[in-house]
């Protein structure tokens, strides 16, 4: 009866350690994850494109497109609009390999900003300014728009499916649900402006 017991009492602490072991791989792995999505986040804020493209799919087209100066001003702008940016996970779904996050992300209404600050821009545009110093006030009055506590604060739901790859951690989504978090109202701002004709300065 004794050897049975102590037999017993092996296996139970083999199994307790097993278990043990693979719930402390499970919040491991949890916690590289977040920490692979904060880094995400990080570099949104920091407008940092090259950084960027490790987490989320970037037009590459449009971003070869852009001259220098072009990009540094969307850069700048880019940091304007996701400076007050947040989020929290809301859930997690962790196996060895893999993890499902689901995060409130929250950031200024863009939606209204961007509605503010074409009412400044139409005025500035109109005014006596060199490029530069025209630049240079539009940037200033989207701040100004941004900073502006008339403008609320909007929380979006979106889903993070991470899957580790050669030791890196890859993130699939929506990436219209996850613009739409980071830039909330983006996708209404984005529809009403492709309905806008442009024409030329001859009217073509």
């Amino acid at each position: 009866m004794k050897k049975v017991l102590i037999i017993l009492a092996i296996v139970l602490g083999i199994v307790l350690l097993g278990v043990g072991g693979y719930f402390s791989i499970i919040h491991f792995t949890k916690v590289s994850a977040v920490k692979t999505v904060d880094d995400m986040f990080n570099a949104i804020k920091d407008g940092n494109t090259e950084e960027m493209k490790k987490y989320i799919s970037i037009d590459e087209e449009k971003s070869s497109d852009n001259t220098d100066s072009s990009a540094d001003e969307s850069t700048e702008t880019l940091k304007i609009v996701v400076k007050n940016l947040k989020y929290d996970v809301v859930s997690s779904k962790t196996k060895l390999n893999e993890c499902e996050l689901k995060l409130n992300v929250t950031n200024k209404d863009l939606k209204a900003v961007i509605t503010n600050y074409m009412y400044d821009a139409f005025s500035i545009a109109f005014g006596n300014k060199d490029e530069k110093e025209l630049e240079k006030t539009l940037i200033e009055a989207l701040e100004k728009q941004y900073n502006s506590e008339d403008v609320q604060e909007v929380t979006n739901s979106v889903t993070l499916n991470l899957k580790k790859e050669n030791g890196k951690w890859k993130i699939s989504c929506d990436n219209e649900e996850l613009l739409n978090a980071i830039l909330p109202g983006y996708s209404t701002i984005s529809d009403s402006l492709s309905g806008v004709p442009v024409t030329s300065e001859d009217g073509e």
